[in-house]
C-alpha cells in the first residue's frame, strides 16, 4: 500500500476498501494522498455546498472557520476543536466504520 505511515490511517483505508463501494473506495485514495495535499474544509464551505437535512463525507480534517447553519451529518477523519464545538451531528470515518452506519446520500466534500 502507498500512501501513510500513520497506523491509525492506513487501518481506516484498509477498512475503506474493505467496503468495495465507489464513495468508500474514493475516499481511501484521497486519505492515501501525501500529508501536504491533506483536505481541510472550513465549516462555511460545508454550508455552502451540502444539501439541507443532509450528509457530507470529507477525506482529510473539518476546520471551525465560518458556521453551519444547515441540518447537516458531517463525516470526516479529523475535526479541529473549533469544529467540534459548532457541529452538532458528527462522527469520525473511523466510528462510520466501526459502527458499519449506512448513511444515505452521502456527498464528498473536498
Amino acid at each position: 500500500m502507498k500512501g501513510t505511515t500513520n497506523p491509525r490511517k492506513r487501518e481506516i483505508i484498509e477498512k475503506l476498501y474493505a467496503r468495495k463501494e465507489p464513495i468508500f473506495n474514493a475516499i481511501a485514495k484521497e486519505l492515501e494522498r501525501p500529508a501536504r495535499h491533506s483536505v481541510d474544509v472550513n465549516l462555511s464551505k460545508i454550508d455552502k455546498y451540502a444539501k439541507d437535512k443532509g450528509a457530507v463525507i470529507i477525506p482529510g480534517k473539518v476546520l471551525g472557520n465560518g458556521e453551519l447553519k444547515k441540518d447537516v451529518t458531517v463525516v470526516a477523519y479529523a475535526f479541529s476543536e473549533a469544529a467540534l464545538k459548532k457541529i452538532q451531528k458528527k462522527m469520525t470515518l473511523a466510528e462510520l466504520l466501526e459502527k458499519n452506519i449506512k448513511i444515505k446520500g452521502l456527498q464528498i466534500l473536498k
